[in-house]
């Protein structure tokens, strides 16, 4: 709570700071209401103060009713989300490849917020802890470890964004501060590797581990300092080419100069949140697979690999990239996000993973336990019930696209972040809840087959009213892309119908048999929590 209600003071005192800088004049002449209310409902990076106020305001009341693992993990993700919203403007707004620029913005901050974070726990906490000591010095080392990468990788690729080639690097100032960052930042990891393994080994029998926290208040102050002085370090000078369009400027948006087939496979914009998401997940699945000693069944793990690979193309690879600016990409990645890979992460059965995981090892409390209790929260029993998803699956079509909200959400990378993430998430709560294989049930049911033909009556109608609907959606922002192909929007919205309509009525269809033919086979998908054999 101490440490929340300082990070809130601290952003108060940056906002009054930055206002000052805005208006180049002394704090005490811009401490007046009229100033600070129009700053910070105006303007954008006002409005960004203001939700970090809000967020923070939050996270504050709830760290003073906190009382069990739930509300703290509630509080966590909250001061998270605080941490985030920096990444929504600040200098990666300014970049030309503003998707990647904030996308390794928001990683750089929530690296470094988990580090520091877990690095205060260890201070404040490690001395009450009796048993499993050896456990948490070495998951906190790890977790460091993976910051540390994680922080220096995303800063170099957000600084990389802001040069125009390699002559800048030494020629600029900005250019050799990353130089000075990139090999301070490489010393000092390698002495603070050497530092936590001498440290571990000893840590059973040591009270506090004053070297190893020493060592990391090092590493961060140093890294923090090099990262402010590069912060407030001139940009070099771009030419017109470089400079971002105006679709960039509205819509943070690159449009690609042309439209092939082989682009709209090997296209490439990284998307450094979802890949540093898909890459943690494919650790966490691969060691699982590692631990149960060749007993997880093939079929599964090539369902997750699957999926991983679909989930890279959707974001990160030509559908991503093409997504943001044709309408008809983005129906064919509403229908991936919502039901190919949802489907095959059901199969790929990670739940019963981590409950024979979770029975191999019941000695110590990780993070394989808060995977297993987020399906028994009541935001994942809320967001399965039956009526609930017929609910969202409406959201999704009509509620999305037939409102103001798909423009809204299409007006900046983030909107777009938000509705990959709401697709991915219902679509995985429905054929979760609707196959069943992993947790879900014990069995097919009536339940599952009616969801499953209640909610293909919404998609059906939402592409066969594509096919007819006379007023363009998002036709404003495909205005401002002026892309160079594909100009006929009316002709695009009707291809996007049509490959809404047999995309997912394809793979609906193929859901629907295979519940049919497990049904009819007196059979049922393995599901209880408490097995052990795959």
């Amino acid at each position: 709570m101490f440490v929340i209600a300082t990070w809130l003071v601290a952003a108060i005192i940056q906002s009054l700071l930055s206002i000052s800088n805005i208006f180049a004049l002394p704090v005490s002449d811009v401490l007046t209401p009229n100033v600070i209310r129009s700053v910070l409902t105006q303007t954008g990076i006002g409005k960004l103060f203001l939700s970090q106020f809000i967020a923070l305001g939050i996270a504050l009341l709830l760290a003073t009713r906190m009382g069990t693992a739930h509300q703290a993990r509630t509080a966590l993700l909250v001061v998270l989300g605080a941490n985030f919203i920096p990444a929504l403007g600040g200098h990666s707004g300014l970049a030309k490849n503003h998707e990647l620029a904030a996308s390794t913005m928001a990683v750089h901050l929530l690296s470094l917020s988990i580090w520091v974070g877990t690095l205060i726990a260890m201070t404040m906490w490690f001395h009450k802890i009796t048993l499993g000591r050896e456990v948490a010095a070495h998951r906190f080392s790890q977790l460091a470890l993976f910051c540390y990468f994680a922080v220096a990788l995303s800063g170099v690729t957000n600084a990389w964004l802001r040069l125009s080639g390699f002559s800048d690097i030494l020629s600029s100032r900005y250019g050799q501060m990353v130089v000075v960052k990139v090999l301070l930042s490489i010393t000092i990891g390698y002495f603070a590797y050497l530092n936590r393994q001498r440290t571990i080994q000893a840590v059973a029998e040591i009270r506090f581990p004053t070297r190893l926290v020493i060592g990391e208040i090092i590493l961060i102050s140093i890294t923090l300092g090099v990262a402010v002085i590069l912060a407030r370090t001139g940009f070099p000078t771009q030419d017109s080419s470089s400079l971002p369009s105006l679709a960039e400027q509205l819509l943070q948006v690159s449009v690609p100069d042309g439209l092939t087939f082989v682009s709209a496979l090997t296209s490439f914009k990284p998307d450094a949140l979802w890949l540093i998401i898909e890459l943690l997940a494919c650790i966490a699945y691969a060691r699982g697979v590692q631990r149960l000693k060749g007993k997880w069944p093939v079929k599964n793990a090539t369902a997750f690999a699957g999926a991983i690979l679909m989930l890279t193309y959707a974001t990160s690879g030509g559908l991503g990239v093409y997504s943001h600016i044709i309408f008809s990409a983005h129906m064919i990645q509403h229908m991936m996000l919502a039901l190919a890979i949802p489907i095959l992460f059901v199969f790929a059965r990670p739940l019963t993973m981590a409950k024979q995981l979770q029975e191999a090892n019941p000695e110590f409390i990780g993070p394989i336990d808060w995977y297993v209790s987020a399906y028994q929260s009541r935001f994942w029993t809320f967001i399965t019930r039956p009526m609930n998803l017929v609910a969202f699956s409406f959201i999704g079509y009509v509620g999305i696209y037939f409102t103001q909200v798909f423009d809204w959400l299409m007006s900046g990378h983030w909107g777009h972040v938000a509705m990959q993430v709401y697709l991915l998430t219902y679509g995985y709560a429905l054929m979760w809840s609707v196959i069943g294989i992993d947790g879900a049930s014990d069995g097919v049911t009536k339940t599952q087959i009616f969801l499953l033909l209640i909610t293909e009556p919404i998609h059906i109608i939402f592409g066969i009213s594509l096919l007819f609907y006379n007023k363009i959606i998002g036709e404003a922002n495909y205005l401002i892309m002026d892309r160079p192909y594909l100009q006929d929007l009316a002709h695009d919205q009707k291809v996007g119908g049509i490959l809404s309509l047999v995309i997912g009525e394809t793979l609906i269809a193929g859901t629907l048999m295979y519940l049919v033919r497990v049904k009819n086979k007196g059979t049922h998908p393995i599901s209880r929590f408490s097995e052990h054999s795959p």
